[in-house]
C-alpha cells in the first residue's frame, strides 16, 4: 500500500496487468480441453511465436498438457 500512496498510477497499472493475466488464463483453460494436441500446439505457436522458439520443449509440453515426446513428434510432422 505504501507504494500505491507514493505512486498512485501503479494501482491502476497493476490492476490492468492482473486483469490481462486472468483473461489469458481463462482463455488457456477454455482452449486446451477442446482441441487435440496438434491443434493446441498450432494455436500456441500462432499466439506466442517468440516464446515457442525460446522455451524448452518440456515446458511447452507441460503448458499444453502433453508429453515432450508427443510434442517433438507433432513439431516434426508440422515442419
Amino acid at each position: 500500500m505504501a507504494l500505491y500512496q507514493r505512486l498512485p498510477y501503479m494501482k491502476e497499472l497493476m490492476d490492468r496487468i492482473n486483469q490481462q493475466q486472468l483473461l489469458e488464463k481463462s482463455e488457456h483453460a477454455e482452449y486446451l480441453p477442446r482441441r487435440d494436441a496438434e491443434n493446441r500446439y498450432k494455436l500456441f505457436i500462432a499466439q506466442q511465436p517468440g516464446i515457442a522458439l525460446r522455451v524448452p520443449v518440456k515446458d511447452i509440453a507441460s503448458f499444453l498438457g502433453i508429453t515432450p515426446q508427443s510434442l517433438s513428434r507433432i513439431r516434426k510432422n508440422i515442419r
